[in-house]
């Protein structure tokens, strides 16, 4: 796959009812797309939007991809209603190329103002975010502290913000930095094994 950011064609094979608001999804792309064990794929219904999906089948089915989903938004609500035979797109890229990309990217910016999604991933690499102030963004971003919590609707402050980050090298390093304090205090496995077992004492 040359261009990670070209959605890959993929035909929705089988649609398996897991419960009256999941279904898995069997889809099959008309190539390969990498991915590792917990990593997320963009899924696109045409027309409509795209939403991140962590494939649900081993990451060494290479010809198939089953994606489970719960029906929650917009993009998740039409992905529901298709069919076998329909077609959707996918895109995604591999550990090594996320890597790389993180690291060359200044900041990393969410512009889904209706369905948001975890992206903690950015503090790992000292990146602020930048995001509509819906959920869950404002549980993993502390507007003007990790980085930029907008208003939904409201485009142009949206990229006035991004503008500004990038115009702003010591202010965008120091809510990076935040980020990573904050992603190490709460995020980190220990911390999450802990409160885990912490949860499990009661």
């Amino acid at each position: 796959m040359e261009n990670p950011y070209l959605p890959i064609e993929a035909t929705i094979e089988d649609v398996v009812e897991e419960s009256p608001t999941i279904k898995t999804f069997v889809l099959r792309p008309k190539e390969a797309i990498p991915f590792e064990t917990g990593q997320f794929i963009e899924l696109t219904v045409p027309g409509l939007g795209e939403g991140p999906f962590t494939p649900s089948s081993s990451p060494t089915e290479k010809q198939k991809m089953d994606v489970t989903v719960m029906s929650v938004g917009k993009v998740t609500s039409k992905l529901h209603d298709m069919k076998q035979g329909e077609r959707v797109y996918a895109q995604g890229v591999s550990e090594e190329d996320l890597i790389g990309y993180y690291n060359l990217c200044d900041m990393f910016v969410n512009a889904s103002s209706w369905e948001g999604y975890l992206n903690p991933e950015a503090y790992a690499f000292k990146k602020p975010i930048v995001a509509y102030g819906i959920p869950p963004h404002d549980e993993t971003v502390e507007d003007g502290v990790t980085g930029v919590l907008v208003g939904r609707l409201t485009a142009n402050r949206f990229a006035d913000e991004i503008a500004g980050l990038l115009g702003d090298d010591g202010k965008r390093k120091a809510l990076g930095l935040n980020g990573y304090v904050w992603a190490k205090r709460t995020l980190d496995y220990a911390v999450v094994a802990k409160r885990f077992v912490e949860a499990l004492g009661t």
